[in-house]
């Protein structure tokens, strides 16, 4: 839960929410600081390619130009690539217009995503600190989940036994009784059948093997998905991790938002003649070789819904308005989605009704 304090049209500060029932008031420094002092430059309005060179369009003619394309495409040579820095709304609306309506199958995520344990009972952040022994497998939450790494050395400071079963370094490794591989994990194990009220949080780096053992330890621990990136469990749900190849992409739409991919080398594993369209909010070397730019209001600029680590889904209120012509995330998927003749949802309390209920 946060706080936004906003002063003529700024963002001023961003402080932590106290009466959360969530994180009571716990902010990372990325959370706290990252909106105040990003430095990098905001894209305020469409960008089209016109005889190679990337200019200045209207809304028209930039989602006429991906519209055009994408019409002329077949769903095998099309590509979806999003990141987590997405609204519950956005995630919908991607999956139905381009997994179910267009039956576009090379959809992936820009981040990494914990496999399920069906099975297991899942525990909520506030177990944490009720527990009586912590393992904390193939997951790095200081660098990826700082909340979680704040609850989990606050149980050490009472007593807890903290166990990193990881085969890299980790950022928890100072505040562990023991330190494991993954390859270990049955030692892990015999710890926490002594325990009575363990707690396993688990990352995207864990082993097949690991997660084979890991299930192992009963129905008297809580197991805690520790998704990597802001809203990596809803996209999931919605099917947008099913795994994204290069080869024959002629159309890739990516929703890029507001992740820093500046080092990511996309577009040099893709054709160089694909048509690339980029839902973003900041410039970026993608975005400079994109063909078509759509301008995305950041996360303080939107109202919308996100899910937690924990399955809870949240409100989002937007507390400044967009720069420039930047659109929220849904909204530029719904306008294209018309322009596709599909109608997906004319208002945001429809697209949100609709995604809520596909996440129950």
């Amino acid at each position: 839960g946060i706080e936004i304090v906003t002063r003529g049209g700024n963002l001023l500060a961003v402080i932590g929410d106290w009466d959360s029932d969530v994180s009571h008031g716990l902010l990372c420094k990325s959370g706290r600081f990252r909106s105040i002092y990003d430095e990098r430059r905001r894209i305020t309005g469409p960008l089209l390619r016109r005889n190679g060179r990337l200019g200045p369009a209207s809304w028209d003619e930039a989602l006429q130009a991906v519209s055009d394309r994408i019409k002329q495409a077949e769903f095998k040579n099309m590509g979806i690539l999003t990141s987590s820095e997405a609204t519950n709304e956005a995630f919908y609306l991607l999956d139905e217009l381009f997994a179910k309506e267009l039956k576009v199958r090379n959809v992936g995520l820009l981040n990494a995503a914990v496999p399920d344990i069906p099975a297991k009972s899942k525990g909520l952040l506030k177990d944490i600190g009720a527990s009586d022994m912590i393992i904390v497998a193939g997951a790095d939450p200081v660098n990826n989940q700082p909340v979680a790494a704040f609850l989990i050395k606050r149980a050490v400071d009472k007593g807890v036994r903290l166990v990193v079963v990881n085969d890299t370094d980790n950022g928890l490794d100072p505040f562990a009784f023991t330190n494991l591989p993954l390859a270990d994990m049955g030692k892990a194990l015999e710890l926490a059948a002594r325990a009575e009220n363990p707690v396993v949080l688990y990352g995207a780096s864990i082993t097949k093997q690991a997660l084979a053992v890991m299930e192992k330890i009963g129905d008297k621990a809580a197991f805690i998905a520790l998704e990597e990136g802001v809203n990596t469990r809803a996209a999931v749900a919605f099917g947008l991790n099913n795994g994204f190849d290069t080869a024959d992409i002629k159309v890739l739409y990516l929703l890029a938002g507001e992740e820093n991919i500046k080092d990511r080398q996309i577009l040099e594993r893709i054709d160089k003649d694909a048509f690339v369209t980029v839902q973003a909010s900041f410039s970026s070397p993608l975005t400079d070789k994109a063909d078509v730019v759509l301008p995305m209001a950041i996360w303080s600029e939107r109202t919308g819904s996100l899910t937690n680590i924990e399955g809870r889904v949240q409100t989002v209120r937007k507390a400044l308005e967009p720069k420039g012509e930047a659109k929220p995330d849904w909204e530029i998927l719904s306008l294209l989605a018309r322009k596709l003749g599909r109608k997906l949802g004319g208002s945001l309390e429809e697209v949100t009704a609709r995604a809520a209920e596909r996440l129950k």
